[in-house]
């Protein structure tokens, strides 16, 4: 029986991670219209309030928003990676290297938080001098950032631990945390701008207090309700520090790209759109926020399995979740983006903008063909940073993303104004091109280079067939020369913990997914299953050897390590001869 064949018989099922990247979708998506969209409720309410000056002022300071935001992002998305695979790398090695990764994490936010507080009252100053704006528009911008940059280093505690709460799988606490801050943001912003009179600055102060109440619980939160500020005395180095910044990195690069785009692209809209370019601007940016909040959180529901399985070295099944990540993106995405080229109009109307411009629905309609692409391309960056190819990822995203501004010129001078936004979608395929072609390259290296050492199968147990199963373990391992003895104590623990998982469960409905690995001298065993979270006392497992089947487990390999995350049971194994 070769590995084809066992791997047919007893063919993976993505029942489990569909699952779990269904539910951590729903919640990110409520998650996410809260977090991404802070900046669009500012203004969704300065717009119906006050009016097309102030969503543009709101607009116009929406790449400034991004420079400043640049820590944040760098180290979010570095943190998200490292630790989702710390986590996945269980051994027992591997565990310090997750201790190390918790306390890097926690210095590195205390380093960003200080390090953006002391920066962007300049950069600010900077960026909004060097568009020449009128002296009244200048003010309304100003007025607007002051409550952004108090908001500043207490989004970044936010959205870190918002990744590091995700990564832990306390997806309910997420959600009323983000619904939290989202009701407080969306309430202030009333009160502040329509009650009160405050103006733009209402807006801004708005989002600092939602952005404070939201930082404060989140940290609470993770001290109290998981062990992530545990460290066990183990001390970071720099690089630990450099492990995460490198994974944040080239996202990181896309914003910063992003950056001078919006910069330059304001520009150019100003230019050619010289009364309603604001309000266009707004509303284009309104549209990719919404429709970004359905592809990141595709996109973050899938990176902690992608973390988890790059981890523990599971090839085939992390194929199967990408192609998962895929199927959601591509379906949901593109519904998205089809309702808002059939239905412009309604994007206006929610800003307030009952009169559109010449021009308007037709900028809308071009800009939004971009947005499939770009969430493609971000999952694919994804997975390029998760497998340490940092470096390419990054370079991808400078090259193509550089180009935008020279695009947007381009086509400003040969065609009608609103084809402007055409090259937003020929920027996203310079990028998306090489980052699918590493994707497969990745990809196959991964299920045949890396496999040398080793015999890998990766099997879906079904609770009525494990026995079944454990005797095509046996039979496998005999057939192919590996050890009799460790495919014994392979197959005996599977059917022990099948048992044991429906036990827990009080139910035969389990999915379960199992990674074996056969070298000359070992055997790694590692199960995923939806099964209760396993607990034993620690003081009866030495009486209970027999009848406790977790603790005979732990008696018979040489090693076992368990975490319960993402509501599912992750348990390691290591047999020696």
């Amino acid at each position: 029986m070769n590995v084809s064949d066992i791997e047919q018989r007893f063919e993976i099922s993505g029942v489990l991670t569909q699952r779990k990247t269904l539910r951590y979708f729903v919640s990110l998506l409520l998650i996410n219209f809260s977090t991404l969209s802070l900046m669009s409720v500012d203004g969704l309410v300065v717009g119906n309030f006050i009016g097309p000056d102030a969503l543009a002022s709101v607009s116009i300071f929406y790449p400034v928003m991004l420079l400043v935001s640049l820590p944040s992002v760098l180290l979010a998305n570095g943190a998200a990676v490292v630790l989702s695979k710390k986590i996945g790398d269980i051994g027992e090695i591997n565990q310090h290297g997750l201790n190390k990764t918790k306390d890097a994490i926690v210095k590195l936010i205390v380093m960003f938080a200080l390090f953006t507080s002391l920066i962007q009252y300049t950069l600010v100053k900077f960026v909004v001098a060097s568009y020449n704006l009128s002296s009244e528009m200048s003010g309304l911008v100003m007025n607007y950032a002051w409550g952004i940059m108090i908001s500043m280093p207490f989004g970044l505690i936010s959205i870190v631990g918002m990744l590091i709460l995700q990564d832990f799988g306390k997806m309910n606490s997420l959600i009323v945390l983000s619904s939290t801050e989202g009701a407080v943001n969306i309430l202030l912003d009333l009160f502040f701008v329509g009650s009160l009179k405050m103006g733009v600055a209402g807006a801004g102060y708005g989002t600092a207090i939602a952005n404070i109440v939201r930082a404060s619980l989140t940290v609470l939160y993770i001290a109290r309700r998981t062990d992530f500020f545990s460290f066990h005395g183990e001390k970071s180095s720099i690089e630990d520090m450099r492990e995460i910044i490198s994974s944040g990195i080239p996202e990181c690069a896309k914003i910063f790209i992003s950056t001078f785009q919006e910069y330059f692209i304001i520009a150019i809209i100003l230019k050619i759109f010289p009364e309603d370019g604001g309000a266009i601007l707004g509303i284009c940016w309104f549209a990719f926020c919404l429709a970004m909040v359905f592809a990141k959180s595709i996109i973050d529901a899938v990176r902690p399995l992608t973390g988890l399985l790059i981890g523990a070295e599971a090839w085939k099944p992390l194929q199967l979740v990408m192609k998962q990540g895929w199927r959601m993106l591509i379906l949901i995405t593109g519904i998205v983006t089809l309702l808002m080229e059939f239905f412009p109009q309604i994007i206006f109307t929610w800003y307030g903008v009952l009169k559109i411009p010449e021009g308007g629905i037709m900028s809308l309609r071009i800009f939004c063909l971009h947005f499939l692409f770009n969430g493609i391309s971000s999952l694919l960056r994804m997975y390029i940073t998760a497998n340490d190819e940092y470096k390419f990822a990054t370079v991808i995203t400078l090259a193509g993303y550089v180009t935008l501004p020279a695009f947007a010129y381009g086509l400003s001078l040969i065609l009608p104004a609103p084809w402007v936004w055409l090259s937003y979608l020929i920027t996203e395929f310079i990028v998306l091109i090489p980052a699918f072609l590493k994707y497969r390259q990745i990809e196959s290296a991964s299920l045949t280079e890396k496999d040398q050492s080793s015999k890998k199968i990766y099997m879906s147990v079904s609770p009525d067939k494990a026995v079944e199963t454990s005797r095509a373990i046996r039979s496998f391992a005999e057939e192919n020369g590996c050890s009799k003895r460790l495919a014994y104590r392979v197959s005996l623990c599977m059917e022990e913990m099948t048992a044991y998982a429906v036990k827990s469960q009080g139910s035969r409905e389990i999915h379960i997914q199992i990674f074996i690995s056969f070298y000359e001298d070992r055997a790694i065993f590692v199960m995923l299953d939806d099964g209760e979270c396993i607990t034993f006392d620690k003081e009866e497992e030495v009486q209970e050897l027999i009848t406790d089947h977790y603790a005979l487990i732990k008696k018979i390999a040489k090693s076992m390590n368990y975490r319960y995350l993402m509501n599912m049971n992750y348990t390691r194994l290591v047999f020696s001869k």
